[in-house]
């Protein structure tokens, strides 16, 4: 999958660190930390920092991977006691991203396996559902686990295809040609690359297709 389609969602604050932090102690003080009003400013600083932590744009990335699981940890606890299923999926992605991102593999699949069964709850999400196989079949291509990562992407390829989602089919297409690069087909895996080429071409999603050559292009130079 590709990296910049990340299902948590970047977090769309306006705020700085410490605004929200700010808003954080008084928001504590006033409701308590279990609140239900307390569980956005968790989830928005959680997201935060995980950003940071992905964007490489802290001088303490350890610091700030703790905080960003330690506030999303806490989101995510008030959501599941709330029912408040949407918020819940887009926190246990923003954490399972990072993790995946940090090459936590058991922690990202366990929450992304969690996301999986909130989002079979919601029906008009099988986008959302297409695209977590996918990072799973990633996972599991990165553990060397190839059967498991083919498994994992054809259920994603097939449910994008049965959606029509066009971005979708062509990431599920470069999965595949990595997939089978690593296993050695060269020619099944080129085959792939051009498949999600042509798609990519034909939507315009020139910032895509910059990604999927200059990918390619680093795996053939490191093979070389």
């Amino acid at each position: 999958m590709l990296a910049q389609s990340d299902t948590s969602q970047r977090s769309s604050s306006v705020l700085s660190v410490r605004q929200l932090e700010d808003s954080l102690a008084e928001a504590l003080t006033t409701w308590g930390e279990d609140s239900a009003n307390i569980e956005p400013i968790y989830a928005q600083l959680g997201k935060l920092y995980a950003d940071r932590v992905l964007d490489g744009k802290t001088d303490d990335r350890e610091r700030e991977t703790v905080l960003a699981e330690t506030y999303l940890k806490r989101a995510i606890d008030i959501q599941k006691t709330y029912k408040r299923r949407s918020d819940l999926i887009h926190s246990l992605n923003s954490l399972a991203y990072m993790y995946k991102f940090l090459g936590y593999w058991d922690k990202a699949e366990a929450l992304y396996k969690e996301s999986l069964d909130e989002l079979r709850e919601e029906p008009y999400n099988k986008e959302s559902i297409s695209f977590i196989w996918g990072v799973l079949g990633d996972i599991e291509r990165d553990l060397g686990n190839w059967d498991a990562a083919e498994s994992l992407y054809r259920q994603s390829l097939q449910l994008s295809t049965e959606l029509g989602g066009l971005d979708l089919i062509a990431e599920g297409n470069f999965d595949f040609a990595l997939l089978e690069k690593q296993r050695g087909n060269l020619t099944l895996a080129k085959q792939y690359y051009n498949k999600a080429k042509t798609i990519y071409q034909q939507l315009g999603a020139i910032k895509d297709l910059e990604f999927i050559e200059k990918e390619w292009n680093l795996i053939e130079q490191s093979e070389s």
